[in-house]
């Protein structure tokens, strides 16, 4: 029985590292996903700067020719 107890607990301690584990890979694998969403919104920003620039290029000529 005593080893019985002994193993249970060796497989309880294992689990929760085994979850521990777990749970660091979705944390890495969230960080990850969200390091990726924030350059695609980076992107996103510059080339609706780029956009807007292209756009208010002949605004800008225009007072500078009158």
């Amino acid at each position: 029985m005593e080893n019985l107890e002994a193993l249970d607990e060796i497989i309880h301690t294992n689990f929760l590292f085994i979850l521990l584990l777990l749970l660091l890979l979705l944390l890495l694998l969230l960080l990850l996903l969200l390091l990726l969403l924030l350059l695609l919104l980076l992107l996103l920003i510059q080339s609706l700067k780029k956009h807007k620039n292209h756009q208010q290029h002949p605004q800008q000529r225009q007072p500078q020719q009158q």
